[in-house]
């Protein structure tokens, strides 16, 4: 019989998604924290889209009650994803990453059992040496993250999509859930943090019924949830979230500790987040030449000339960072000669993710 952890690993490593060996086996430490042999089972067991438990019974091969009851435990672990009324209970596998390790620090200090400091040196060491650089690769074929500009910051009289504007973006959900951030979070456990507000990751609709159910986020309103990314917008923090016209999550990240933005900053691999349509212009006539914009800017894209501060075009990914903290207002947002709208969903998403994985 193969072990447990291997065919959960084997799972998760599973297109669209990676989880890939590493020379050190630190992944499976890792999975060992988090599951038992027998949740090893279960969970690899489950597909990646809903399912209710009778059918995971039947693949199990045991009886729908126990693994109804087991499932739930799951759950409220945050070890996979359950939705739906009592009566109606539907389960999916997450990612390991992006999934269940946020997940993981979203509720660290409110859940116990789990040793959080090791957790997080063993998925640094992981994403370091293993994961990071893998999908920096795979987005040179097709980028799986993109960044939303600051909405203040979009230039007036220019038409633009909902998926452009966050208050549009978060409108468009009828639940919303914030949580704390999985990577400043880590990286304060780590003695590594940068100070930057935590409680900035938004969730939406089915993700953040299941994360407020189990104590991993509370319920906010959409107004709310507008305001705490203006806060993260007045802190010099990026909005990120998938490649996607419409998304179930929404991160405000910084450069120095998230995963997401790692990928150009470590990796030095443009590609890992998609560009909005944007760019910021210097205004040599306002420019008090302070240096912000070269300061905040976490993609290290603005460059001084010796005149004024000009945005490299291959770096900079049009988040508006630069435009929104500059103190004499001396940048404003232009559009980008060439732009690609995100994919329309996770299933458009997914699939040429798989393509390029299967060539």
């Amino acid at each position: 019989m193969p072990d447990a952890y291997e065919t959960l690993r084997a799972a998760f490593d599973e297109p669209p998604f990676r989880l890939p060996k590493s020379e050190s086996g630190v992944e499976f430490d890792i999975l060992k924290m988090l599951y038992s042999e027998d949740d090893a089972t279960v969970v690899a067991a489950l597909p990646l889209f809903p399912s209710a438990s009778e059918s995971i019974a039947e693949t199990l091969g045991r009886e729908p009650a126990a693994v109804s009851e087991h499932l739930e435990k799951l759950a409220a672990k945050g070890l996979i994803h359950a939705s739906g009324p009592a009566d109606a209970r539907i389960y999916r596998r997450l990612a390991l990453m992006p999934g269940v390790v946020e997940i993981q620090f979203m509720g660290a200090g409110k859940k116990t059992g789990v040793d959080f400091v090791r957790l997080a040196k063993l998925f640094d060491e992981y994403f370091s040496t293993v994961l990071g650089p893998i999908i920096a690769r795979d987005s040179e074929h097709t980028t799986a993250a993109r960044t939303i500009p600051i909405e203040r910051e979009i230039p007036a009289g220019v038409e633009v999509f909902p998926f452009e504007k966050v208050s549009e973006f978060i409108a468009r959900h009828s639940l919303v859930g914030v949580g704390q951030c999985y990577c400043r979070t880590a990286a304060n456990l780590l003695g590594k943090g940068c100070g930057a507000p935590t409680e900035v990751c938004l969730a939406f609709d089915a993700d953040a019924e299941h994360l407020i159910q189990a104590g991993f986020a509370r319920k906010v309103s959409l107004q709310e949830a507008v305001e705490i990314t203006r806060r993260a917008a007045d802190a010099g923090l990026v909005h990120c979230t998938t490649n996607t016209k419409s998304a179930d999550f929404l991160c405000s990240c910084c450069g120095c500790c998230c995963d997401i933005l790692a990928g150009i900053t470590k990796m030095k691999t443009p590609t890992t987040v998609a560009t909005s349509r944007f760019l910021p212009n210097v205004l040599e006539d306002q420019c008090s030449h302070c240096g912000t914009c070269i300061e905040k800017c976490h993609m290290k894209a603005m460059k001084d000339t010796g005149d004024v501060p000009q945005a490299t075009t291959d770096k900079c990914i049009g988040c508006g960072v630069c435009v929104h903290l500059c103190p004499t207002g001396a940048i404003i947002m232009r559009q980008r000669d060439k732009y690609a709208e995100p994919f329309e969903d996770y299933i458009d998403l997914g699939l040429r993710i798989m393509e390029n994985r299967s060539r």
